[in-house]
């Protein structure tokens, strides 16, 4: 067939290995204390943490990060930052359950120790592509309700706030643990015919 195809909308996940964490940076991790939410795993009882100075270059690389996605991918031109940022740690037999980020416009997660890629990180669109339910020969990124994404040590994932997502049953005895994050912008949103603000 030489038909095209055209990717209408798609929602962009951006993935970077960026760098491990320090000596310093994973005693003070080590030190952080968690507790239990209802998402199903333990998250930091600070939720400002990269703002602590011995995690603030960490902070710097990811704000680059963001900031390459709103203007590069997104082509947007506004200053985007981190608003708050927490650890979560998910133990053996622990899982995050499906939810996606409020009050936010792009979020992230920056993987500390993952064993072994596993468990990935699990996107939901939340609605079938079709309204019948057909029983594919493959699963594609057209035809899938959920899609996965390996993550592995010092790797960053970014994506937009609305996604949801969650991670499955840890099956490793190794624990999960991550730094998650959101943003917002500031500067000028929306047409100049009265629907415009300032930030």
């Amino acid at each position: 067939m030489n038909g095209e195809i055209h990717a209408l909308f798609p929602l962009p996940v951006y993935k970077e290995k960026i760098r491990l964490l320090d000596n310093n940076e994973s005693n003070f991790i080590e030190s952080t204390n968690v507790c239990y939410q209802t998402l199903g795993n333990a998250v930091s009882l600070n939720t400002r943490l990269l703002d602590a100075p011995t995690l603030i270059e960490l902070k710097a690389v990811i704000e680059k990060k963001l900031d390459y996605y709103l203007k590069s991918i997104l082509k947007v031109d506004n200053e985007i930052y981190i608003t708050n940022s927490w650890l979560n740690k998910t133990k053996h037999k622990e899982q995050h359950f499906l939810h996606n980020h409020s009050n936010s416009i792009l979020s992230g997660v920056y993987y500390i120790n993952t064993e072994d890629s596993l468990p990935l990180i699990t996107f939901n669109r939340m609605q079938t592509p079709f309204l019948l339910n057909f029983i594919p020969k493959e699963f594609t990124i057209f035809n899938s309700t959920e899609w996965s994404i390996p993550v592995e040590n010092g790797c960053l994932i970014i994506f937009p706030s609305s996604l949801y997502h969650y991670v499955k049953i840890n099956e490793t005895t190794n624990t999960r643990t991550s730094i998650a994050f959101n943003s917002f912008v500031k500067g000028s949103i929306g047409f100049q015919n009265g629907s415009e603000i300032t930030l």
